[in-house]
C-alpha cells in the first residue's frame, strides 16, 4: 500500500486552510502509480497530484500560460513560497506535489467520435499553440527517435517496475516504430515548434456539471511541431475503438483547430 502524505502538511504547504479529513483517492492514471486525491477544508476542494519527479518548466509555463490566458483548466494552487509544485518526505522518499482546485464532472471516454466536441477540441488546441510563452522556458532536448532496442529497454524498465501496461507496450512497439519513421521523414529541419497539452487524449478533458469542457493533467505539456499535433489528435478523437477513423470528425477536428487560428 502506498503510503500519503499528511493532509495538514500538504495544508500549510499550499494554504489551503484546516482540512476536514485525509487525503481520498480520487482517480488513477495510466502514468502515475500515485493517483490523483481530493482534499477537502474550510476553505474549499482541491485535486492534489504526487509525483517521484519535480515538474518540468516548459509544463509549468505552458500551463502557466493557458491559465492566464483564461483557457478552460483546473487553477493551479502555488505555496505559500509563490511556487507551482513542493516537495515532501513521504515514507523515507522524496515526493512532488501539485494542487489545483477541485473541478466537478465527467472525463470523457475514450474512443469517443462526436464531431462537435472535436469542432471544440481542435480550437482549443489552436489556443494552446498560440500562447504566448517565452521561448526560453521551452527548451528542452532535441527529439529522437528511441529506435526498436530504446522501445524493448522501456517495456523491460516498465515491466521491472510492475506497470500495468508493459504488455500493452510490448505489442505497440512495430506500431510505435512505424510511427517514428513517419515522423522523421515528414519533418523539416528548423521547422517551427509550438507550446502544445501533449497529451491531449479524452480523459484528460473533463466536461463539468455546467457542460463546460476542461482540459486537466499538464504535465506533459512541451513543445510541438503543430502539424504533427493536429494530424495526431484530429485521428484520436474521431476513432471509435476498435474501427476507423470518422472522416466527418477529422475535418470537424481541423476546422475547429483553423477556427481558433491555428494555421
Amino acid at each position: 500500500m502506498v503510503a500519503e502524505p499528511d493532509a495538514r502538511e500538504v495544508a500549510v504547504l499550499f494554504g489551503l486552510g484546516q482540512p476536514s479529513g485525509k487525503l481520498e483517492l480520487a482517480a488513477r492514471g495510466q502514468q502515475n502509480s500515485f493517483g490523483v486525491h481530493r482534499l477537502q477544508t474550510d476553505r474549499g476542494c482541491y485535486a492534489v497530484k504526487q509525483f517521484d519527479v519535480p515538474p518540468s518548466s516548459a509544463a509549468l509555463a505552458v500551463e502557466a500560460a493557458a491559465f492566464q490566458a483564461g483557457l478552460p483548466l483546473p487553477e493551479p494552487i502555488k505555496t505559500n513560497a509563490g511556487d507551482f509544485a513542493a516537495s515532501l518526505q513521504v515514507d523515507g522518499q522524496r515526493r512532488w506535489l501539485r494542487v489545483y482546485r477541485w473541478v466537478t464532472g465527467t472525463a470523457m471516454p475514450w474512443g469517443l467520435v462526436d464531431p462537435e466536441i472535436s469542432f471544440e477540441i481542435g480550437s482549443l488546441m489552436a489556443a494552446v499553440h498560440l500562447l504566448p510563452v517565452p521561448e526560453s522556458e521551452l527548451s528542452e532536448p532535441p527529439w529522437l527517435p528511441l529506435t526498436e532496442s530504446g522501445w524493448i529497454e522501456l517495456a523491460s524498465r516498465a515491466k521491472a517496475q510492475g506497470v500495468a501496461w508493459t504488455k500493452d507496450l510490448k505489442h505497440a512497439v512495430p506500431s510505435l516504430l512505424k510511427q517514428e519513421e513517419f515522423l522523421v521523414v515528414n519533418s523539416f529541419e528548423g521547422e517551427a515548434r509550438v507550446p502544445s497539452h501533449r497529451d491531449l487524449h479524452p480523459p484528460n478533458i473533463i466536461k463539468s456539471t455546467h457542460s463546460k469542457l476542461c482540459v486537466v493533467d499538464w504535465d506533459a505539456a512541451g513543445t510541438v511541431v503543430g502539424r504533427h499535433d493536429v494530424a495526431n489528435f484530429a485521428l484520436v478523437w474521431a476513432t471509435p475503438e476498435g474501427n476507423d477513423p470518422n472522416p466527418a470528425a477529422v475535418h470537424a477536428f481541423i476546422d475547429g483547430y483553423r477556427k481558433g487560428g491555428g494555421q
